[in-house]
C-alpha cells in the first residue's frame, strides 16, 4: 500500500498542474502522444528483457489485495491499448521536430526506467498517461 500512496499524491499533483492549466485540449493531446511513446518503448523493454518488471509497476499501481485488482489492471491495460492506438492522428498534427524530440525523451525515460528497474517511477509515469487518456475522453 505504500507504494501506491506516492503514485496516486504524484498523480493528483499532475493533475492539479493540467487543471491549471485550463484543461488544454491540444496540450493533453501532446502528454497522450509522448505516453503512446513511452508505454510502446516500455513495453517493448519488458517483453524483450524483464517481463517481472510489469508485474512490479502493476503492484505500485494496484493493491494486490484489492478485492477488484483484476479489474483494475485490466481497465489500466485497456486504457493504454487505447492510447496508443488512439494518438496517431494527434502525432500526425504534430511539427516533425516536436515528435523526434517527444520520441527520444520519452524512450529514453523508458529505457532508463526499465534498465535502472525503476518501477515506482514507470507507475508514476503510467497513473498520469492513464489520468490524461481520461480527461481526454470526457
Amino acid at each position: 500500500m505504500r507504494r501506491i500512496v506516492p503514485t496516486l499524491l504524484i498523480g493528483v499533483v499532475m493533475s492539479g498542474g493540467l487543471a491549471a492549466c485550463g484543461d488544454n485540449t491540444e496540450a493533453l493531446q501532446r502528454e497522450a502522444v509522448g505516453c503512446s511513446t513511452y508505454f510502446t518503448e516500455l513495453n517493448d523493454h519488458i517483453l524483450n528483457g524483464d517481463p517481472a518488471f510489469a508485474d512490479r509497476i502493476m503492484a505500485a499501481l494496484v493493491d494486490p489485495a484489492a478485492v477488484d485488482a483484476d479489474a483494475q489492471k485490466q481497465s489500466i491495460n485497456r486504457t493504454l491499448v487505447d492510447m496508443s492506438g488512439g494518438t496517431d492522428v494527434w502525432r500526425a498534427g504534430m511539427e516533425p521536430a516536436d515528435v523526434t524530440a517527444m520520441e527520444s525523451e520519452q524512450s529514453a525515460l523508458a529505457r532508463r526506467h526499465v534498465a535502472e528497474d525503476r518501477s515506482a517511477e514507470a507507475a508514476e509515469r503510467i497513473s498520469t498517461c492513464v489520468e490524461t487518456w481520461q480527461r481526454l475522453k470526457r
